[in-house]
């Protein structure tokens, strides 16, 4: 007998064979568009201040001076002048809060009591954090289509407030046209990031031009003390003038200019960089701080402690800070801008360099026999 056998051949159809080509096409595509589309989605999430919109910029040909580009100096402009009303009523009220004092000794405020931006200021704290109760401040005129600012330390909300009240005079007195409440961003206590914000440093908040109810030609103060724990209470200064200026004009002409390492490569613009050559340090008249979180990484090139080679600029250059916020986020701590009020003349020392060759011997070196 015989025996057969049968030999049955599969032929794979193309579309089969070509399955795991179309797959790995498709997952690579889907990947790349994944990356493309949270990169273009970054810039819309945050418009201002973000580094995927710097690099969005440089590739389509618009701003190029990083983080520059998105911060706004808000610098001072004249205090006002209070006036009075004409009208029944006292010029200002206050129920625990005292004039020219009320604040933390610790943390002065910008100017002393009675003079420049302080010269007129309320406050809370005679009595300690435990007292509570209330201010009006007299009427202050304010020009025709101007921002405005207030300094304050301790805090403005839970449980405390403090509004701006905006008016329009008449011959029986003002007309209220409506009350303001201005952001007030605190920022975290250096030395305890996870902890409450630090209240007691003074810092300026305000209000732009186009807050201000259309007619306004008075300002006052309100404000309420009714919390009595140890950040219980608030201090506040009489109003001022407001400007915001970008950041690049504002530092177009001053400088020497000292960036915090941390940041460094967010500002592409900037050309009056401070030096380091020759053993020697520059003198800045500018520094550019870190935000609170990378505070401690930035301190390396300003801090006694650690040897930096700026560090004689904490103690002796008489800095203070110019307020400024990210535009569209005030919220979001970019970090900080410093001035040094030193008057001082800067690095006019003459310098010497001279050169010598030292010979040496060979054998003496380590390792060598």
């Amino acid at each position: 007998s015989h025996r057969h056998s049968r030999v049955i051949h599969t032929h794979a159809g193309p579309a089969l064979v070509a399955a795991p080509a179309v797959l790995t096409v498709a997952a690579a595509g889907t990947a790349v568009a994944v990356l493309l589309g949270s990169l273009l989605a970054a810039p819309l999430r945050r418009p201002a201040g973000s580094l995927a919109l710097v690099n969005t910029h440089r590739l389509t040909g618009g701003p190029h001076c990083g983080l520059g580009d998105d911060i706004q100096v808000l610098t001072d402009g004249p205090v006002l002048a209070p006036v009075g009303t004409f009208g029944p009523g006292p010029a200002q009220q206050l129920t625990g809060f005292t004039a020219m004092a009320g604040f933390d000794p610790a943390y002065p405020p910008p100017d002393p009591p009675g003079t420049g931006v302080s010269a007129e200021l309320w406050g809370s704290l005679v009595g300690g954090p435990q007292s509570t109760g209330s201010m009006t401040s007299p009427w202050f005129r304010l020009p025709p289509a101007s921002g405005v600012a207030v300094s304050v330390s301790g805090r403005t909300d839970r449980g405390n407030k403090l509004v701006l009240e905006f008016g329009r005079a008449r011959y029986a007195g003002v007309t209220t046209l409506g009350v303001r409440v201005p952001y007030d961003r605190v920022r975290l206590n250096q030395d305890h990031l996870d902890g409450p914000p630090d209240y007691r440093p003074w810092r300026s908040i305000g209000l732009d031009a186009a807050q201000v109810p259309n007619g306004a030609d008075r300002i006052r103060i309100r404000s309420v003390d009714a919390t009595t724990d140890p950040d219980g209470w608030l201090a506040v200064t009489g109003p001022r003038l407001r400007s915001v200026v970008g950041f690049n004009e504002f530092l177009a002409g001053r400088g020497p200019v000292l960036v915090s390492w941390p940041q460094a490569f967010l500002f592409p613009c900037l050309r009056n960089i401070v030096g380091v050559g020759d053993g020697l340090a520059g003198a800045p008249q500018v520094v550019i701080e870190a935000p609170r979180r990378e505070g401690r990484l930035s301190a390396v090139t300003t801090a006694q402690d650690q040897g930096g080679a700026f560090a004689a600029i904490r103690p002796f250059g008489r800095l203070y800070e110019i307020p400024t916020r990210l535009a569209g986020h005030p919220d979001v701590d970019w970090g900080a801008l410093q001035l040094s009020a030193d008057t001082a003349e800067r690095d006019t020392y003459q310098r010497t360099t001279t050169h010598s060759t030292a010979d040496g011997d060979r054998s003496s070196l380590p390792g060598d026999g």
